[in-house]
């Protein structure tokens, strides 16, 4: 295995970050969700994004990073223009090759996430409007599965 191999599913922290950094994988994939958060946004809606997460995950690992983005990532948070207030959501972001600077990012609709995710990863490699499915601008897009 490389040294910058992630597993199918990671979850945010220092030592992924920096795999991330250096990862040739440049589209990624976050659920912003936390278990300890209390109420719908904490354990129980928790547990069914990450199986949605991970099932997707499946089908488009080493092409797309999928990390969780715990809610005591503030950096992370501000960089996407979230709070923990707006957990959980999934939101795919497309860096540009070997830059930093921020490429398009696509907030999910909620209602299913499996097929909205999976279908947007599949239109994402087509180009993030082939089939109308994202709307919105200014860098950030929302998208919905049909």
């Amino acid at each position: 295995l490389g040294p910058h191999r992630m597993p199918l599913v990671a979850t945010l922290g220092p030592r992924v970050w920096s795999k991330v950094l250096k990862s040739p994988v440049r589209n990624q994939t976050l659920l912003f969700s936390d278990p300890a958060l209390p109420g719908p946004a904490g354990e129980a809606g928790h547990a069914l994004l990450a199986a949605a997460f991970e099932a997707a995950a499946r089908d488009f690992f080493g092409r797309v990073l999928f990390l969780v983005i715990p809610s005591n990532q503030s950096n992370v948070l501000r960089y996407f223009g979230l709070s923990p207030e707006d957990y959980p959501t999934m939101v795919v972001a497309v860096a540009p090759p070997e830059d930093l600077k921020k490429g398009p990012m696509f907030r999910l609709d909620q209602s299913i996430p499996e097929r909205n995710l999976t279908r947007l990863l599949a239109e994402a490699a087509r180009g993030p409007d082939a089939a109308g499915v994202c709307s919105g601008g200014g860098g950030e897009q929302t998208c919905a599965g049909t």
